[in-house]
């Protein structure tokens, strides 16, 4: 089982005091740093099949989420990978209900030779966050997550 363990500091600008692990952890979230975000399988297959070129994957970070039921990518970053969407779900949100795109999705963890491939992935405007994915319950059921907030360090095992 790969296991990736990321201790948290922030960056420090001239004449700004070093601030704790824990204190980074907190504002920045479990991240996943250099996730990359691919066409699915069965669409690089049909590509390839068709001798039609295969877009190269995205890389960003993800946020490990506890709360979301299922996971979510960046609407922006799926399109320009070409994908399309494959239905609708009804979502509750803190901004109420609403309905998002379902994506099939790839997504690669180059330092931990993992792939996550899912048939639907929920569609969502993450570009304000700097983030590229959201990795919800679904993933977190095949691994194990550790989050030591007092020492600003989080350990997934997949």
């Amino acid at each position: 089982m790969p296991v990736f363990e990321f201790t948290y500091n922030a960056a420090v600008t001239a004449g700004q005091s070093p601030i704790s692990p824990q204190a980074a952890l907190q504002p920045a979230g479990p991240r996943i740093q250099g996730i990359q975000m691919a066409v699915p399988s069965r669409l690089e297959q049909q590509l390839r099949d068709s001798n039609q070129p295969v877009p190269s994957p995205i890389s960003g970070d993800a946020l490990i989420d506890t709360g979301a039921t299922v996971s979510a990518v960046d609407d922006s970053v799926i399109r320009r990978l070409g994908v399309s969407p494959v239905g609708l779900a009804n979502v509750g949100t803190g901004a109420g209900p609403n309905q998002q795109n379902l994506y099939p999705a790839r997504f690669i963890l180059p330092n931990l030779g993992f792939v996550l491939e899912f048939s639907r992935a929920l569609g969502s405007n993450l570009s304000s966050t700097g983030l590229i994915a959201l990795l919800g319950r679904d993933v977190l059921s095949r691994m194990v997550l550790i989050y030591s907030g007092a020492s600003g360090r989080i350990t997934n095992a997949f």
